[in-house]
């Protein structure tokens, strides 16, 4: 093992962009992981019953895909096979009473589809998702910062 630089423990998603951005300049890495599959919670899995595939937190690629290591990393990964089907209905819950919701990309359906559901929860998702959305420079700023830096001061300021 001495001819290895880095040695990188688990192989959730965020390992695997840096083993890819390290190996990429020439570093030789090192993935070690406990389970028996990589990716972490980025996956779909026969859960409850065979042939019944579940997401498994799978649609968080989207940090992933919007970041700037799929950026960097993209013409690569899609050199080695790599494709994000994306579809406009990603999601659908059933609910304990038996009724269902189904989630689109489209923000307005959704807003009305909770409002269907439930007087005023769509104008409600609507104004946190917008929140969310009007704060995303901070928000994601701060992600795998330290609390206590002079750039996250800098940030809050």
């Amino acid at each position: 093992m001495s001819d290895i630089d880095h040695i990188i423990v688990g192989s959730g998603i965020n390992a695997l962009v840096c083993a890819a951005m390290l190996g990429g300049k020439g570093a030789k890495v090192l993935v070690l992981e406990r389970n028996d599959r990589i990716g972490g919670c980025m996956r779909t899995e026969e859960i409850t019953a065979p042939g019944f595939i579940h997401d498994v937190m799978a649609t968080t690629f989207v940090l992933f895909i919007t970041s700037p290591a799929y950026a960097a990393l993209s013409k690569d990964l899609a050199r080695h096979g790599l494709e994000f089907c994306n579809t406009g209905t990603p999601t659908g819950v059933l609910r304990p009473d038996g009724s269902y919701a189904i989630l689109r990309t489209d923000r307005p359906a959704n807003v009305a589809a909770a409002n269907a559901l439930a007087a005023g929860d769509g104008d409600r998702h609507g104004s946190d998702v917008g929140e969310i959305e009007r704060n995303a420079g901070l928000l994601f700023g701060l992600l795998g910062g330290s609390l206590w830096s002079y750039p996250t001061t800098r940030l809050l300021a």
